[in-house]
């Protein structure tokens, strides 16, 4: 049998849809030990009372994949709940353990703001957190968090601490919203005054910090923005050469 190297695979918002994990060629032939990064909106942890019946069911077949799923945190998450799974250091950062395989090594993880990691040999710089517009259709602390989907002023701190130590040198970088000089008039959330302060933070952090390239969600598009900076939704990238090579699209049915 030919050995496949693991790689680093990314894609975008979620949304606690399970059907494109379940039915996913390219992911359910992915090589053990590979990884799969998710730029916000995982929200399989989103019920106010903890795991639902139905969301212990979702992540029990997501931790079944041979990759490893490595999420940032978006704005639709439950932030309260994140916070209540196991801390741990992870691959030279902290992360919350969502699920483990059966040797105890985590198999889901919620990657922590202002956190950096190596894997494979790659830095990897994070920083979740956004703003939900849809705010008035939604109802405080039973599906929306507002006190916790924007950083505080320690995540910030934290950030910017791990990227002192790191010489401002990252590999790669992965946030949920873009930095303020990425966005463009026509993005989704571009008109989201609430974002400001950090779009401005991200926006420092892309000035000053030497990357390859800067991945984010949130306004719902596949694209590269530019040389440095793509937009996911559906499409699966291989993380270091930036080639799409699956989709989380799901199918219409006939």
């Amino acid at each position: 049998a030919v050995i496949q190297e693991s790689k680093m695979y990314i894609t975008g918002d979620r949304g606690g849809r399970i059907e494109a994990f379940q039915e996913n060629k390219f992911l359910n032939e992915l090589p053990t030990g590979s990884y799969l990064f998710i730029t916000g909106d995982f929200s399989f942890v989103f019920s106010r009372k903890g795991e639902s019946m139905w969301e212990k069911m979702k992540l029990d077949l997501i931790k079944r994949g041979n990759y490893i799923t490595c999420f940032i945190d978006g704005n639709h998450e439950n932030h309260y709940a994140l916070e209540t799974y196991p801390r741990e250091k992870w691959r030279g950062g902290m992360v919350h353990v969502i699920r483990r395989d059966s040797s105890g090594n985590p198999k889901i993880v919620h990657l922590i703001r202002g956190e950096v990691y190596g894997i494979n040999g790659k830095r990897i710089f994070v920083f979740g957190g956004a703003h939900s517009e849809d705010c008035q259709y939604r109802k405080a602390y039973r599906n929306w968090w507002p006190d916790r989907e924007l950083p505080d002023r320690e995540e910030m701190a934290r950030g910017v601490r791990n990227l002192k130590k790191n010489n401002w040198q990252t590999d790669f970088v992965l946030t949920h919203t873009m930095p303020a000089g990425v966005f463009q008039p026509g993005f989704r959330h571009y008109g989201d005054q609430e974002e400001t302060e950090l779009r401005e933070y991200l926006e420092k952090i892309r000035s000053t910090c030497s990357f390859q390239r800067w991945y984010s969600g949130h306004i719902h598009l596949d694209a590269d923005i530019d040389d440095k900076h793509t937009s996911l939704l559906d499409d699966i990238r291989n993380m270091e050469t930036n080639e799409i090579v699956g989709s989380m699209k799901l199918k219409e049915k006939k």
